[in-house]
């Protein structure tokens, strides 16, 4: 039973797989309109790449137009940051990865008691974080945790 049942599996892992188009012209307009800055590379791709693409193209088209205006802001943020920048801000997200699920909503609950403060206040904050040292950041993190913990 158990075989049967990871056959299943796997033969839906391959239909699924295989829904997704590997060459430009099986994309329909749609997508291919949405992937259009992909097109002139789109045959060098790796199928993992190209299906993760796909998907992509699938839910943005399922997004309203705010949503889209929205992703498409923070797009350009994105590639405004420089090298150091986004590599700064792929370890902070690993690290968050790494965090226990109780650590995870903590440090949402804090970072949603920030963005609710008024703008001036956000920015006296982070100015004064800049200035501290990182080891008085350590420190500073460890006496917050702690006082979560009670």
């Amino acid at each position: 039973m158990k075989i049967k049942c990871i056959l299943l599996c796997g033969l839906l892992i391959l239909m699924s797989n295989s829904t997704m188009a590997q060459n430009w012209d099986e994309l329909s307009s749609e997508m291919q309109t949405t992937l259009q800055s992909f097109a002139d590379d789109w045959d060098t791709l790796t199928d993992q790449r190209k299906q993760r693409l796909q998907q992509v193209a699938e839910r943005w088209a399922a997004m309203s137009p705010e949503q889209q205006q929205k992703a498409q802001q923070r797009l350009q943020r994105w590639r405004n940051f420089s090298q150091e920048e986004k590599a700064a801000i792929r370890k902070r997200f690993q690290n968050f990865q790494r965090l226990s699920p109780e650590d995870k909503t903590r440090v949402r609950k804090q970072f949603q008691r920030f963005k609710s403060l008024p703008p001036q206040k956000q920015q006296q904050l982070k100015q004064r974080w800049q200035k501290v040292k990182p080891e008085q950041r350590e420190r500073i993190r460890k006496r917050m945790q702690k006082k979560q913990k009670r």
